[in-house]
């Protein structure tokens, strides 16, 4: 007699892909399945959030709040376990690609640097004038909009390595394994730095920019979001220009890209809406109602409780 074989997935082993789009209007973050783009929680945070941060492992959400202070919500309960003092005016954040450490721009010209395990501030690094972007890759590159500059961080030792001149009011920052991305907002251009050599260009791209995100696989493209002009300006990263465009309305800010690179989400701050672009035909395939003023944007794989 032969005995089948029953292979028991234990329930942590499981996973679902969700979105988390912070809604500065309504102090709230959104969880969207990204299977059946439907809101199946909210979490409230208050202080007005913007930008979002998933740990690599899916257990831990990191969120700035504008009204001062970084929160961390249990992805497993949707809950806000813990709330970390990092001065003030926390704007940009980002984590280093092993989760250990978050990197938080504030008002000030300086960057906080988290510790993760303790969930306590380690250090601070003086940068330029009004931080506002920050993205991690090999190095932590921070966009400086008062000065029009990007801050290099080498992550190893906390410390300002270069300092690159940009365009006018650089906001939006995203790695690449070779480059930096980094929105120009008044002057309606990307620049991308050569994160080996720091040699800068720059492209046009629509009116507004503010959020942007690289794609590492199928392409790998960069997706902006230009606010002004109601579009995602999508980067062809090889050639160094403008693809195509994509129109999603509703004043697009915050971008990022799924795993397999099949999907980009945009939040619209006019309509709380976030707009999900399907990159094979580079169309909006479908929208998803959020809070109020809906700016930074997450998605990643989330352990199932």
């Amino acid at each position: 007699m032969v005995i089948p074989l029953i292979v028991v997935t234990p329930a942590h082993a499981q996973a679902q892909t969700l979105a988390y789009v912070a809604n500065v209007g309504s102090g709230t973050v959104s969880v969207v399945d990204t299977a059946t783009h439907t809101v199946t929680d909210t979490v409230d945070t208050g202080g007005s959030p913007e930008n979002v941060s998933l740990t690599p492992d899916g257990s831990r959400l990191y969120v700035t709040l504008t009204g001062g202070g970084v929160v961390v919500i249990d992805t497993a309960r949707n809950t806000v376990t813990d709330t970390i003092d990092v001065g003030p005016g926390p704007r940009g954040l980002a984590l280093t690609p092993d989760g250990s450490h978050a990197y938080v721009t504030r008002a000030g010209g300086t960057v906080a640097v988290i510790d993760t395990a303790r969930n306590t501030v380690t250090d601070t690094i003086d940068v330029g004038s009004a931080p506002r972007g920050v993205a991690v890759g090999d190095s932590a590159y921070v966009a400086d909009t008062g000065s029009d500059t990007v801050s290099v961080i080498d992550t190893d030792t906390d410390t300002v390595t270069a300092t690159l001149d940009v365009g006018d009011f650089p906001q939006g920052v995203a790695v690449s394994p070779d480059a930096a991305y980094v929105t120009n907002s008044n002057a309606g251009t990307v620049s991308a730095i050569d994160t080996g050599t720091h040699d800068v260009s720059s492209m046009k791209v629509g009116a507004f920019p503010l959020g942007v995100a690289a794609a590492l696989v199928n392409g790998a493209n960069a997706y902006v979001a230009d606010f002004d002009a109601g579009t995602v300006s999508v980067i062809d990263t090889a050639s160094g220009s403008v693809a195509g465009t994509v129109d999603v309305g509703g004043n697009p800010q915050g971008v990022t890209v799924n795993g397999d690179s099949t999907r980009v989400y945009v939040t619209n701050a006019s309509t709380d809406r976030l707009s999900v672009i399907d990159t094979g035909t580079n169309s909006v395939s479908t929208t998803v109602k959020v809070g109020e003023d809906p700016f930074g944007v997450t998605v990643g794989s989330v352990p199932k409780p």
